[in-house]
């Protein structure tokens, strides 16, 4: 497949576990301390959207030239659910992604 776009996206991917409905309202990320915003909000697409058991919903955003929202700046990424509980990106999968991130980026260069 011929890729349409050269733009590098973050893919967000979020499957309900758990027996009862969830409404999946939006994601974002935190930014390490001694940065000029505490944090920031990714704009979903199609959210907020309703996940029923073992349901699966997908956002994405595009990687930025200075890695945002995967840059080493960024500490945590996460999403909330209407009863505003927050589910953080675990930090293997953070720290793969960051790397991921990095490696895509510099082969383009």
């Amino acid at each position: 497949v011929t890729p349409v776009t050269e733009q590098l996206f973050v893919v967000m991917r979020v499957v309900n576990i758990g027996r009862r409905p969830v409404v999946w309202q939006g994601w974002g990320g935190k930014f390490r301390k001694g940065e000029a915003d505490p944090g920031f909000l990714i704009v979903g697409r199609k959210l907020p959207k309703m996940l029923q058991e073992g349901e699966s919903h997908s956002e994405m955003t595009a990687l930025q030239t200075n890695l945002d929202p995967a840059s080493e700046r960024v500490r945590m990424l996460y999403v909330w659910d209407a009863a505003h509980r927050n589910w953080v990106l675990p930090k293997k999968q953070f720290k793969k992604l960051k790397k991921e991130a990095r490696e895509a980026s510099s082969s383009r260069s």
